[in-house]
């Protein structure tokens, strides 16, 4: 029986998690894996000083999860977690409910700024939506 493999979150802990449970498929392993982001990228997260720093666009900080799972085993869904439902087994998302035997939370982290005043709005920018928020400045510039 093929276990169904759900792992939330595209960010460097899913794919991780993906990338290796994959090869255990390879290796004989009856899973079924499936990848769910609500963006269709992977964020570089090591490269945003240089988007910050404006010596690379925010695209080139982006890798599309089409290109990176390419020719792999793996199943994309690009969609919003909204709920866990542990007695069904299943996940709701914005695209709806998917199963899964495994569930893998690899959502990621938000800011913490340790409830120094001001801190959150200083440093705003290197939130989340780091990429959307320059690629935006950058357009509103040019």
């Amino acid at each position: 029986m093929t276990t169904e493999v759900l792992i939330l979150g595209a960010g460097y802990g899913g794919l991780t998690a993906a990338i290796e449970l994959e090869r255990r498929l390879r290796q004989g392993a009856d899973l079924h894996l499936t990848l769910v982001d609500r963006n269709p990228y992977h964020t570089l997260m090591t490269l945003l000083h240089k988007v910050i720093g404006n010596t690379i666009l925010p695209e080139a900080a982006r890798l599309p999860l089409e290109y990176l799972l390419h020719q792999r085993q793996i199943s994309l869904v690009q969609a919003t977690a909204l709920k866990l439902d542990l007695a069904s087994r299943h996940v709701i998302t914005d695209a709806g409910p998917l199963p899964y035997d495994c569930l893998i939370l690899a959502l990621g982290g938000e800011m913490d700024y340790y409830n120094v005043p001001g801190l959150e709005k200083i440093a705003g920018a290197f939130g989340m939506q780091v990429l959307d928020l320059f690629d935006a400045r950058r357009q509103a510039v040019s």
